[in-house]
């Protein structure tokens, strides 16, 4: 078994540095979906900008309980005892895949019935229905797939993860054009050929994860006499753990449906810019889930050795090494904007559009290394009501009220929604590292 390295901040730098690198190339999916449907047609990234949007807010409930499998597996792997570790492991799947078939139905309900609702043309509408019937299984998928990743990681072996999402996203790409455009004999699908190419790549990933995973020291009940019951405590535990957290998730991805929806209501050219922005800006908003990652594993293995105050001492360097290393792709997005917005469209509207949001975002990503690092530790310590007040208050009580002002006292913009958008992030930095630095992250069970 690999031990943990004394050092908090190169463990949590190696973690954060493997998962980054699996998050952003999971990510790296989005991009080539959106870089080969905007060659489909006009309204075809408004489409998946839309579907995706939803997606993400349907996937939001995964981090119920996934943010408590951090906690748990971390803290069994940290105290040595592998055959416990295995039966946690255990347990959270199969949670996992019950929760992947609720969700999966949840949102074929909504593509059958609720896409009506946005005003968008005919096409876009097509468009929408026919990357929605198949992507839901993505929702069955995920939630299993991303419990494996999560395993791996709290046992020390986060190189195979990346090397898993790298074979991925190499599928995900090859499959993109041919099934989209078509191929030999293999009959061009449209946005649904995109969709197929996500699911097959993600499927791949499941499997390779699960089998790496069973190559180690980790003990999993497989034997007949080993088979597990269902612990339902331990399923109540990780949804305490995680309620919270997935609490956060679904008012971020609730905000961005919101906006969204927001930005479908301007020109076409307007929301395909938004469209494609957003979905290059997710490529460096995956830095933060990296960090975020390295800093709970990292604080789970450490709460399981007892060593918090290496903990409340470290976090506030690591966090400024990790934005001083944003710093740097940051200013080149920000400078660059109009020539990678460029890549994916030719309307100028739609160009101008996304190089002002993606401007706007460089600043919010630097600003999200600093809250990602301190979330990292509450969610490390299984301690994420603080986590919840904070998101809570930075939406509902500064970003919803200056976007009212905005639309109160003049026409709304695109412009005025990014302001907003940064204000809610700067409250949260500031709050968040108050209650940092009052050790309200320390473990409550």
């Amino acid at each position: 078994m690999q031990t943990l390295d004394s050092n908090f901040s190169r463990n949590a730098a190696r973690v954060s540095w493997f998962a980054l690198i699996s998050y952003a190339v999971d990510y790296s999916f989005q991009l080539v979906d959106i870089f080969w449907v905007a060659k489909v047609g006009p309204g075809a990234p408004t489409a998946l900008s839309i579907l995706s949007s939803v997606l993400f807010l349907t996937l939001a409930l995964n981090e119920i309980v996934g943010v408590g499998t951090v906690a748990l597996f971390s803290r069994a792997f940290g105290s040595g005892d592998m055959n416990r570790t295995g039966e946690v492991i255990t347990q959270a799947l199969i949670l996992k895949g019950l929760l992947g078939l609720g969700m999966a139905s949840v949102f074929l309900i909504y593509v059958s019935f609720g896409l009506g609702h946005y005003p968008v043309d005919l096409t876009t509408h097509a468009y929408m229905r026919e990357y929605g019937m198949v992507i839901w299984a993505s929702l069955v998928v995920v939630p299993i797939y991303s419990t494996l990743m999560t395993a791996l990681r709290c046992t020390r072996r986060e190189a195979s993860t990346a090397v898993i999402s790298i074979l991925a996203l190499v599928i995900n790409a090859a499959l993109n054009p041919m099934l989209i455009f078509g191929f030999g004999p293999f009959p061009p699908l449209g946005v649904a050929g995109s969709a197929y190419a996500t699911v097959f790549a993600q499927v791949f990933a499941l499997i390779a994860a699960g089998v790496w995973l069973t190559k180690g020291s980790i003990r999993f009940p497989v034997m007949p006499k080993d088979t597990p019951r269902l612990e339902l405590s331990l399923f109540t535990r990780l949804i305490k753990i995680g309620l919270p957290i997935g609490g956060v998730a679904i008012l971020y991805n609730l905000e961005q449906a919101i906006i969204t929806g927001i930005i479908a209501t301007f020109p076409q050219a307007v929301s395909d810019g938004y469209g494609v922005a957003a979905r290059v800006y997710g490529f460096m908003f995956m830095a933060t889930f990296g960090i975020a990652s390295g800093v709970s594993v990292t604080v789970g293995q450490f709460i399981g050795l007892g060593r918090l105050n290496d903990i409340q001492t470290s976090l506030p360097r690591f966090a400024a090494w990790c934005t001083l290393a944003m710093a740097v792709p940051a200013m080149s997005l920000f400078f660059l904007a109009p020539s990678i917005v460029s890549q994916f469209t030719e309307n100028p509207t739609s160009i101008a559009v996304g190089a002002t949001y993606l401007r706007f975002m460089t600043i919010g990503a630097m600003l999200l290394c600093v809250l990602s690092s301190i979330n990292g530790a509450f969610e490390g310590a299984g301690n994420n009501i603080p986590v919840l007040f904070v998101a809570l208050t930075s939406y509902l009580c500064v970003e919803a009220p200056i976007l009212l002002i905005i639309a109160a006292s003049s026409e709304i913009t695109p412009k005025a929604i990014w302001w907003a958008t940064l204000s809610a992030v700067l409250f949260s930095v500031i709050v968040s590292a108050w209650l940092f630095s009052r050790r309200r992250w320390h473990p409550n069970f």
